[in-house]
């Protein structure tokens, strides 16, 4: 699960960042902030990865569960059966480079800073929301390749910080448990896969919340 720690962590990387370019050309700057927010993106999806496989491996036995068809070696280790459920490289590819609203996160840096609006708070704001999507991603992307490959049938619980900081519609999920294909509705009616998959932005932005999975 995410925590408040992992947060403070990301912000004060971007702020390391936003000191360090703050004074270069407009054209270095986008190249430099770009690349390490894409370096903090890939993380936070292998980070997604790694939660979901390690639910896998409290399985007992769990790579007796695969399915021998979905597997060129069907004698494998529990290592090699765990590597073989991570998603592949486009799949990070595309998740890091998303386009929401018509740009993905490099896009809507180069904009801030053409147009002289990329202050720290929003530079904090993207690297915080654009981690937390890539790793609630990855963690997906994970499961759902776990039950494509395996016998083992995926279900998500909805995780909130428990602070007041929490908005109402989240909150509203606290606890809610669903099997890995079907959607978290808030009471306004929004509905998401996991956390930054509202099709509401405001739902999306800022949010801290995280998913829980176990397999059976």
């Amino acid at each position: 699960m995410a925590t408040v720690l992992q947060f403070d962590e990301i912000n004060a990387l971007a702020q390391e960042i936003y000191n360090r370019t703050e004074f270069l050309p407009k054209e270095r700057r986008k190249k430099e902030i770009t690349d390490e927010i894409e370096d903090l993106l890939v993380i936070a999806y292998v980070f997604g990865e790694d939660r979901v496989l390690e639910a896998v491996r409290s399985v007992p036995n769990f790579q007796d569960r695969i399915l021998p068809e979905e597997w060129e070696n069907p004698d494998l280790t529990k290592e090699e059966v765990a590597e073989g459920l991570k998603p592949d490289a486009q799949s990070l590819y595309d998740t890091v480079y998303k386009q929401i609203a018509g740009k993905d996160f490099a896009q809507r840096i180069a904009d801030r800073i053409d147009e002289e609006t990329l202050d720290l708070p929003a530079l904090q704001r993207i690297a915080e929301t654009e981690y937390h999507r890539c790793e609630e991603t990855g963690a997906y992307d994970t499961a759902k390749k776990t039950e494509k490959k395996t016998s083992l049938w995926g279900f998500k619980v909805w995780n909130t910080m428990l602070d007041e900081r929490v908005r109402a519609t989240h909150e509203y999920l606290e606890a809610d448990e669903v099997g890995l294909d079907e959607h978290f509705v808030t009471f306004d009616g929004d509905m998401a896969r996991y956390p930054g998959d509202f099709s509401d932005p405001e739902n999306n932005i800022g949010c801290r919340c995280s998913l829980s999975y176990t397999f059976r």
